[in-house]
């Protein structure tokens, strides 16, 4: 989840977090995707999504 990346990552502001996700974004083996079961996220991984073509992605994937 990305409300956990951002706890760890709570020295750096929310935009230098949100820059550096879409960056990654754009890597053949990075995915940002949204939860797909909305109703089961909590106040706090809703918040922490970063949107990225109109659309709040909640989860990082980095495969090898």
């Amino acid at each position: 989840m990305l409300a956990d990346l951002r706890t760890a990552l709570a020295d750096l502001s929310r935009a230098q977090v949100d820059t550096a996700l879409v960056q990654l974004n754009r890597e053949r083996n990075v995915h940002l995707v949204p939860e797909s079961n909305q109703k089961v996220l909590k106040p706090q991984e809703r918040a922490a999504a970063v949107s990225i073509g109109n659309q709040d992605k909640h989860l990082i994937a980095i495969s090898s």
